[in-house]
């Protein structure tokens, strides 16, 4: 995921451009695409010791929250708003669960 969904979403808000909302939900599945394939790979990484590395996945999740919030704003649409609101959550916890990796791992080092 790229902060490239983020300026083109804010690009069609920006825009008022309607005949750019089929691009901007070809963008959003694409990041949702990527969303459900890391997803799949969390089996992978429960099975692998913590790292800080992990913040990376951080990154385009935050992106795709940013974006979809964006987008339900513009988007006027009960499943896209729905999204939005799961996909914020997620994110929030993510980033709770990275950030006690961390801490945990910053105080096993010392």
């Amino acid at each position: 995921m790229s902060s490239a969904l983020v300026v083109e979403i804010f690009d069609v808000i920006n825009a008022d451009a309607t005949a750019s909302m089929p691009f901007t939900y070809a963008l959003m599945g694409y990041a949702l695409f990527i969303f459900v394939s890391i997803t799949f790979a969390l089996k992978w990484l429960k099975e692998q010791s913590f790292a800080p590395g992990y913040w990376a996945y951080t990154f385009g999740i935050a992106t795709l929250s940013q974006g979809l919030s964006l987008f339900a704003l513009k988007a006027n649409d009960s499943v896209v708003t729905g999204l939005a609101l799961l996909i914020f959550c997620l994110t929030n916890i993510l980033i709770v669960i990275v950030t006690i990796g961390s801490v945990k791992l910053a105080l096993k080092s010392k």
